[in-house]
């Protein structure tokens, strides 16, 4: 559908449309999947080098998202330098639009403290997830897989503290919002029970 999209869009010469960019943003998601992240870079920055030039009242959004997936693929990459300056410029192009109350800010904070943990940052770390938790809890409200993700964040949090106590408590109150979500989380609970079980042995 994507490559659909963008064969249409080149025949009409419309190379700087929106919908051209999102095509690029999906074919880039696919890429994720499939392990291929250096096509998946390539795919994300021709949508980025579009929206650079949109100039639609969502234009922060649209720079965001593109921007949040380019610091994401760097940051599985392990190239946190990269990372971080795509996480940062898409959190400033959310914060100085919405501040720090849009929903998809949150996703921003949680990418920007899973790289901080990456970069042996913790206080820094610790300062987004709670960002990222606050911001879904106004966001969503409690039963939400976000929140769930966010236990999930600080038990991440704690374990690299080497605090397995903390980290465990966390990882139960992700599990026990995990079980009351049901079917919206199933394989969550299972990397839930698998961090327990490597914590447990290590106490």
């Amino acid at each position: 559908l994507a490559l659909q999209v963008i064969k249409r869009l080149e025949e009409s010469n419309n190379l700087d449309h929106v919908e051209m960019a999102k095509a690029y943003d999906l074919l880039s998601s696919v890429e994720i999947q499939r392990n291929n992240f250096d096509i998946a870079i390539e795919f994300a920055k021709k949508s980025l080098g579009i929206k650079l030039n949109y100039k639609g009242h969502d234009r922060a959004l649209e720079l965001a998202i593109t921007l949040n997936k380019i610091g994401r693929i760097y940051n599985q990459t392990a190239k946190n330098e990269l990372a971080e300056e795509h996480l940062l410029q898409a959190r400033d192009h959310l914060e100085q639009t919405y501040g720090e109350g849009h929903a998809f800010t949150g996703d921003v904070y949680c990418n920007l403290g899973t790289l901080y943990i990456s970069k042996s940052q913790p206080s820094k770390a610790m300062q987004y997830y709670s960002k990222f938790y606050n911001n879904n809890l106004a966001a969503y409200g409690y039963y939400h897989p976000n929140i769930c993700q966010a236990y999930y964040a600080f038990a991440w949090y704690y374990e690299f503290k080497e605090d397995f106590e903390t980290a465990l408590k966390y990882y139960h109150r992700a599990l026990e919002l995990a079980r009351e979500l049901k079917g919206k989380y199933g394989i969550e609970r299972a990397k839930i029970y698998i961090n327990m079980a490597g914590l447990y042995y290590q106490l």
